[in-house]
Protein backbone atom coordinates (compact mmCIF):
# COMPACT_ATOMS: atom_id res chain seq x y z
CA UNK A 1 0.00 0.00 0.00
CA UNK A 2 1.38 3.19 -0.60
CA UNK A 3 0.13 7.01 0.14
CA UNK A 4 -0.48 8.87 -3.15
CA UNK A 5 -1.00 12.90 -2.68
CA UNK A 6 -4.05 14.15 -4.48
CA UNK A 7 -3.27 17.94 -2.88
CA UNK A 8 -1.33 18.46 -6.80
CA UNK A 9 -0.88 21.63 -8.55
CA UNK A 10 -3.03 19.85 -11.26
CA UNK A 11 -5.66 19.52 -8.45
CA UNK A 12 -4.99 22.90 -7.38
CA UNK A 13 -5.40 24.77 -11.08
CA UNK A 14 -7.87 22.22 -12.47
CA UNK A 15 -11.56 24.78 -13.03
CA UNK A 16 -14.40 23.49 -10.82
CA UNK A 17 -17.40 23.04 -12.71
CA UNK A 18 -20.14 24.81 -10.39
CA UNK A 19 -23.51 23.29 -10.13
CA UNK A 20 -25.48 26.63 -10.69
CA UNK A 21 -28.91 26.62 -11.43
CA UNK A 22 -29.12 30.27 -13.37
CA UNK A 23 -32.02 32.41 -12.02
CA UNK A 24 -34.30 32.22 -14.43
CA UNK A 25 -34.28 28.27 -14.61
CA UNK A 26 -35.90 28.22 -11.08
CA UNK A 27 -39.16 28.36 -9.59
CA UNK A 28 -41.16 29.95 -7.30
CA UNK A 29 -42.06 33.46 -6.42
CA UNK A 30 -41.38 35.98 -9.20
CA UNK A 31 -41.77 39.79 -10.34
CA UNK A 32 -42.26 41.59 -13.38
CA UNK A 33 -41.58 45.57 -13.22
CA UNK A 34 -43.05 47.58 -16.05
CA UNK A 35 -40.89 49.82 -17.61
CA UNK A 36 -42.79 53.02 -17.84
CA UNK A 37 -44.49 53.06 -14.29
CA UNK A 38 -41.99 50.52 -12.35
CA UNK A 39 -45.07 49.00 -10.46
CA UNK A 40 -44.62 45.03 -10.22
CA UNK A 41 -47.01 42.24 -10.83
CA UNK A 42 -45.91 39.22 -8.26
CA UNK A 43 -46.81 35.93 -9.25
CA UNK A 44 -45.69 32.74 -8.19
CA UNK A 45 -44.94 29.23 -10.41
CA UNK A 46 -43.91 25.67 -10.23
CA UNK A 47 -41.83 25.87 -13.45
CA UNK A 48 -38.94 27.62 -14.40
CA UNK A 49 -39.50 32.02 -14.51
CA UNK A 50 -38.29 31.73 -18.54
CA UNK A 51 -41.01 29.43 -18.84
CA UNK A 52 -43.42 31.93 -17.23
CA UNK A 53 -41.95 35.00 -19.13
CA UNK A 54 -42.51 33.81 -22.23
CA UNK A 55 -46.25 33.17 -21.47
CA UNK A 56 -46.47 36.35 -20.69
CA UNK A 57 -44.95 37.82 -23.36
CA UNK A 58 -47.37 35.60 -25.56
CA UNK A 59 -50.05 36.81 -23.96
CA UNK A 60 -49.49 40.95 -24.46
CA UNK A 61 -48.18 39.86 -28.65
CA UNK A 62 -51.73 38.13 -29.30
CA UNK A 63 -53.98 40.77 -27.13
CA UNK A 64 -54.93 38.13 -25.01
CA UNK A 65 -55.41 39.59 -20.79
CA UNK A 66 -54.76 36.20 -19.36
CA UNK A 67 -52.69 37.47 -16.91
CA UNK A 68 -52.63 40.83 -15.13
CA UNK A 69 -49.63 42.16 -16.03
CA UNK A 70 -50.18 41.41 -19.48
CA UNK A 71 -53.36 43.32 -19.38
CA UNK A 72 -51.56 46.14 -17.48
CA UNK A 73 -49.08 46.29 -20.68
CA UNK A 74 -52.27 46.09 -23.06
CA UNK A 75 -54.91 48.53 -21.20
CA UNK A 76 -51.59 51.32 -20.09
CA UNK A 77 -49.80 50.56 -23.72
CA UNK A 78 -46.83 50.34 -21.76
CA UNK A 79 -43.34 48.93 -22.68
CA UNK A 80 -42.02 45.16 -21.49
CA UNK A 81 -37.92 44.34 -21.84
CA UNK A 82 -36.53 41.13 -21.62
CA UNK A 83 -36.63 38.64 -19.23
CA UNK A 84 -33.19 40.32 -17.27
CA UNK A 85 -34.88 43.45 -17.62
CA UNK A 86 -38.05 43.43 -15.99
CA UNK A 87 -38.04 39.60 -14.51
CA UNK A 88 -36.42 38.70 -10.79
CA UNK A 89 -36.60 35.73 -8.87
CA UNK A 90 -38.04 36.83 -5.06
CA UNK A 91 -37.87 33.75 -3.20
CA UNK A 92 -36.79 30.21 -4.72
CA UNK A 93 -39.03 27.87 -3.70
CA UNK A 94 -39.01 24.26 -4.73
CA UNK A 95 -42.13 23.16 -3.17
CA UNK A 96 -45.36 24.04 -4.68
CA UNK A 97 -47.23 23.71 -1.23
CA UNK A 98 -45.29 26.63 0.11
CA UNK A 99 -45.51 28.43 -3.40
CA UNK A 100 -49.19 29.96 -2.41
CA UNK A 101 -48.25 31.32 1.13
CA UNK A 102 -45.09 32.49 -0.16
CA UNK A 103 -46.24 34.43 -2.88
CA UNK A 104 -49.25 35.81 -1.02
CA UNK A 105 -47.15 37.50 1.51
CA UNK A 106 -44.89 39.26 -0.96
CA UNK A 107 -48.51 40.18 -3.17
CA UNK A 108 -49.11 41.71 0.24
CA UNK A 109 -46.03 43.73 0.63
CA UNK A 110 -45.74 44.96 -2.24
CA UNK A 111 -49.37 46.14 -1.70
CA UNK A 112 -49.05 47.88 1.29
CA UNK A 113 -45.55 49.90 -0.19
CA UNK A 114 -47.64 50.54 -2.97
CA UNK A 115 -45.31 49.00 -5.88
CA UNK A 116 -47.87 46.55 -7.18
CA UNK A 117 -49.65 47.26 -10.78
CA UNK A 118 -53.60 48.28 -10.19
CA UNK A 119 -54.94 45.62 -12.10
CA UNK A 120 -53.39 42.42 -9.87
CA UNK A 121 -56.30 41.99 -7.34
CA UNK A 122 -57.13 45.66 -6.74
CA UNK A 123 -58.47 46.53 -3.11
CA UNK A 124 -57.42 43.05 -1.79
CA UNK A 125 -56.08 43.25 1.64
CA UNK A 126 -54.92 40.12 3.77
CA UNK A 127 -56.02 41.18 7.70
CA UNK A 128 -53.87 38.23 8.93
CA UNK A 129 -50.35 40.12 6.93
CA UNK A 130 -51.57 43.10 8.18
CA UNK A 131 -51.51 42.10 11.97
CA UNK A 132 -48.13 40.77 11.48
CA UNK A 133 -46.82 43.89 9.95
CA UNK A 134 -48.14 45.83 12.24
CA UNK A 135 -46.94 43.41 14.75
CA UNK A 136 -43.11 44.16 13.54
CA UNK A 137 -43.36 47.93 13.19
CA UNK A 138 -44.30 48.66 16.53
CA UNK A 139 -42.13 45.58 18.24
CA UNK A 140 -39.20 46.98 15.41
CA UNK A 141 -39.54 50.67 14.85
CA UNK A 142 -37.10 51.73 12.67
Amino acid sequence: MAFRNTNTLHQLTKSKIINQTLEHDKSGVHKLTCNICHRSYIGQTSRSLKLRFQENTRYIKHSESQSAYALHILNCKHEYGTTSDIMSLLKHVDKPSLLLPHGQTYIQLFYHNNQRIPEQHPNEQNSMFQLLHNRYHTSHPT
